[in-house]
């Protein structure tokens, strides 16, 4: 199945019912869209890497690695604004003795 938009601008699926839906884009990128709020949920741009985004079925997540073997597996440089580690429940062996959390 093809599916090209008449004005050649992104083409566009729209899944809904009368509660809301979802609209998924193509063109220079690929948009998984709320189609209540028009919120991009999901955008990844044309010329991507390869596994910019792979998802297992196990449910790990890897972002520029095929084969995450964690429930997040970042190949490269991860910034983040904040981190929260607990240990309740938790093993404890995410880091080394001696590593100091700042």
């Amino acid at each position: 199945m093809k599916i090209f938009s008449a004005d050649e601008s992104a083409g566009k699926i729209e899944l809904a019912s009368e509660l809301g839906g979802w609209n998924l884009l193509g063109g220079n990128h690929f948009i998984i869209q709320d189609k209540n709020t028009l919120s991009n949920v999901v955008h990844i741009q044309d010329e991507a890497p390869s596994y910019t985004l792979y998802i297992t079925s196990e449910g790990n997540v890897g972002i520029g690695t095929p084969n995450p073997q964690a429930k997040l597996a970042v190949n490269g440089a991860a910034r983040m604004r904040e981190v929260v580690v607990t240990l309740d429940g938790w093993p404890d062996e995410v880091f080394e003795a001696d590593y100091l959390l700042r």
